[in-house]
């Protein structure tokens, strides 16, 4: 899809709308799913959903279950989550006098037809929100257009005109909202917290809703997500794990004011790419005890496989191999089957890896000592470990899910104890349907 013309170089890096971007419309299922059908606009629908959630909660007549996915959504609700969305957009501050809502032209993308709704100079509480209602009713009447494939362009083109491209350009420093397929902090900022502030300030407004963000993800100008933004007004975030969001709810959903730093004991994880929805029962890691061993660990090699593969990122349920010094009381001896690792050149200076032997040698191949004086391995439970070397295995990243990682750098130590995956499959061929043009009975 050719961009229009205004937009080249504003919002796409190049001349074109990327493709995942032009097939992506706003085709929804269920209380808050949107699937994403190619790789790329994920850090921004997610922001829809979460907005759609926190609609939805804060209002009092509606009933609904987070993991019924089959759930038919209110039409007014999802169409007024964006419309919150675009509204959001204005920059009250610096005198924004419309909000705009594009659309395509007759012979179609990529030229777009504004529509303009007025705003006074000086707009109070009730003014905005009745410009709100006329961008919902709207959207309402163009919805066709919004789920279909380009219907993300339109809402990315509508918050922008609604920002103005002034604004764009000044906050950009002349550069793109979305590069190559990936959008950048900008364009997320702006469609979650709007023109001010920038996406990871701190603000004395606690955020309807939250982000949790792994290290790559940070600016130069923040190392850490902001108080705000990691306790949310409602339990709802925005994961931002690497290149890749996802959306993550606390379980039962509550619009109540949260205390300062609430645990849940479950959570909602939807990924729409490839699209999943999980439930998970979490709970906060067993207090640090006193070694249940009776000798002291030299060295931790690894976490022992067989565990690590019966047991994916349960690593506070496996057994690592160490070399320990003294009685090694509490551990277990390397399997007869498995490979025997000679402790005297591992612990060498400079170590010596390759020190692995076959099960039944009686000499070290590299040291060329008796395998009794060598100092073989054993396996040490994780409950076993000395607390200092149990520290480093809690912070070892690789023993744990991405979204372990993510939840840890909200509630440090917290387990993930359960995982039940549920079934969307059906719902998704729905909505494939819908894309290829099978028109659904209303």
């Amino acid at each position: 899809m050719e961009a229009a013309a205004w937009s080249v170089g504003r919002v796409w890096s190049g001349g074109t709308v990327p493709e995942p971007w032009a097939v992506q419309g706003l085709d929804y299922f269920g209380a808050y799913c949107i699937p994403q059908h190619q790789n790329g606009p994920c850090a921004v629908l997610p922001i829809i959903q979460a907005e759609c959630l926190a609609t939805l909660v804060q209002d009092p007549d509606s009933v609904f279950d987070l993991t019924a996915v089959d759930t038919k959504l209110d039409e007014a609700i999802f169409w007024r989550s964006v419309a919150n969305i675009i509204v959001r957009c204005a920059d009250l501050e610096r005198g924004c006098r419309e909000v705009v809502v594009a659309g395509w032209c007759e012979e179609g993308p990529p030229e777009v037809v504004r529509t303009k709704f007025p705003l006074s100079q000086q707009p109070d509480q009730a003014e905005v929100e009745s410009v709100r209602v006329g961008v919902c009713h709207h959207l309402l009447s163009h919805r066709e257009e919004w789920l279909q494939p380009g219907g993300l362009v339109l809402l990315v083109y509508s918050c922008c005109l609604t920002w103005t491209l002034d604004a764009l350009s000044e906050r950009t420093d002349g550069g793109a909202l979305v590069y190559e397929i990936a959008a950048t902090n900008n364009l997320t900022s702006l469609l979650l917290r709007g023109p001010n502030p920038k996406l990871l300030d701190q603000d004395t407004n606690i955020c309807p809703i939250g982000i949790l963000m792994n290290s790559s993800w940070h600016s130069n100008e923040l190392e850490v997500v902001p108080e705000c933004l990691a306790s949310p007004a409602l339990p709802i975030w925005i994961m931002m794990f690497d290149t890749h969001c996802s959306l993550l709810i606390a379980h039962p959903l509550s619009s109540q004011p949260p205390e300062i730093s609430p645990q849940p004991s479950q959570l909602i994880h939807y990924d729409g790419f490839p699209a999943s929805l999980k439930i998970l029962t979490i709970q906060p890691g067993a207090e640090q005890e006193q070694s249940t061993a009776c000798c002291a660990v030299a060295d931790v090699v690894q976490a022992w496989p067989p565990d690590k593969q019966d047991r994916p990122y349960a690593w506070r349920s496996w057994r690592f191999e160490a070399f320990v010094i003294g009685d090694p009381e509490g551990t277990e001896a390397v399997p007869p089957a498995a490979r025997w690792r000679c402790g005297r050149c591992w612990l060498s200076d400079p170590r010596e890896y390759n020190c692995y032997n076959d099960p039944d040698a009686v000499l070290c191949k590299t040291c060329d000592r008796g395998r009794g004086e060598c100092g073989e391995s054993v396996l040490v439970p994780y409950v076993g470990l000395p607390v200092d070397w149990r520290d480093k295995v809690d912070s070892n990243d690789s023993y744990k899910s991405k979204v372990a990682m993510m939840l840890c750098t909200k509630w440090p130590a917290v387990e993930i104890v359960n995982e039940i995956e549920i079934e969307i499959h059906q719902e998704l061929s729905l909505v494939r349907e819908r894309i290829e043009g099978v028109r659904l009975s209303d």
